[in-house]
């Protein structure tokens, strides 16, 4: 599903993606170079860096070439995020790859509403869905009618429940009958909310019922579908995007700081070295 929705962006909207990236990194590329410019004529003040003329020169250009090379990468990321969340809310993947995707899941959630209607939550028997019911999935779709998303909630908790106990009774009939679980015992009293509350956990994983909750409680076809789009599809393509970019960038930012502290390392180990070169002559002289 990712790797198609990589595609999708650089099918549909490749250029904006790309412009966005280029634009972004020479944002970043020029204001690093300018900070580390900046850092080395404010620090030279401070008589932060060595004397000779050539140490200066190599000092300065490090850090510009250093900083413009970090702030084009922390700009670069930000660019191609930007490109892709602008592509994922206003341009071809939304409405190409996103609407249509949303669209399916609105009728696949009213299909799943007239089915479970239709289910004998006692026998566990289905019946057909009748002709009135295809009919009423038509006029949904036409935008004529809503779906009662509470009342669907309602009855999945039921069908939940239904699972719950139905697994429960298995599963405790099958450590009863490899004594694991003697009937009337402490244990099997403790084993029984102890079992419904992890089947139910672990349905709950499958079937994240609390995603409905978060829905309009009588949306129209198109309503549902741009609810899915917005709450559902868009997140799940910038969420991961958002935390791969800002990890990169820290992790660059971090690069950049330490460009900054290897000079003045470099600097105060000169200084350092050449004071204890010098300590043997001093003491020659106030000995004489």
């Amino acid at each position: 599903m990712g790797g198609d929705f990589i595609q999708a962006i650089l099918d549909s909207q490749a250029e904006v993606v790309l412009g966005r990236i280029v634009l972004w990194l020479l944002i970043g590329a020029v204001s690093g170079g300018g900070i580390g410019l900046a850092l080395f004529f404010g620090l030279s003040r401070a008589g932060a860096w060595p004397k000779p003329r050539w140490a200066r020169v190599l000092t300065a250009l490090w850090l510009f070439a250093a900083l413009a090379f970090v702030g084009g990468w922390i700009g670069g990321c930000e660019g191609g995020y930007r490109g892709v969340e602008q592509s994922a809310t206003e341009g071809a993947l939304r409405t190409k790859v996103l609407r249509p995707a949303g669209e399916a899941c609105a009728a696949a959630l009213a299909f799943v509403d007239v089915s479970i209607r239709n289910l004998d939550l006692k026998t566990g028997g289905w019946s057909p869905i009748t002709p009135e019911q295809e009919a009423r999935l038509r006029e949904f779709a036409a935008g004529r009618v809503k779906l009662d998303v509470r009342a669907l909630l309602e009855r999945l908790k039921k069908l939940e429940q239904r699972a719950v106990d139905e697994i429960s009774a298995g599963l405790k009939e099958k450590l009863r009958e490899e004594g694991r679980l003697p009937a009337g015992s402490l244990a099997e009293k403790v084993a029984d909310p102890l079992l419904d509350y992890l089947i139910r956990r672990k349905l709950r994983e499958k079937l994240p019922l609390s995603a409905l909750e978060s829905f309009p409680d009588a949306p129209t076809f198109s309503e549902l579908a741009d609810h899915v789009v917005v709450r559902g599809a868009i997140p799940a393509i910038l969420d991961p995007a958002r935390s791969l970019v800002r990890s990169q960038q820290l992790t660059f930012a971090i690069l950049g700081l330490a460009a900054v502290l290897l000079p003045l390392a470099l600097a105060w180990l000169a200084r350092k070295f050449s004071s204890t070169a010098r300590l043997p002559k001093g003491l020659a002289q106030s000995s004489g």
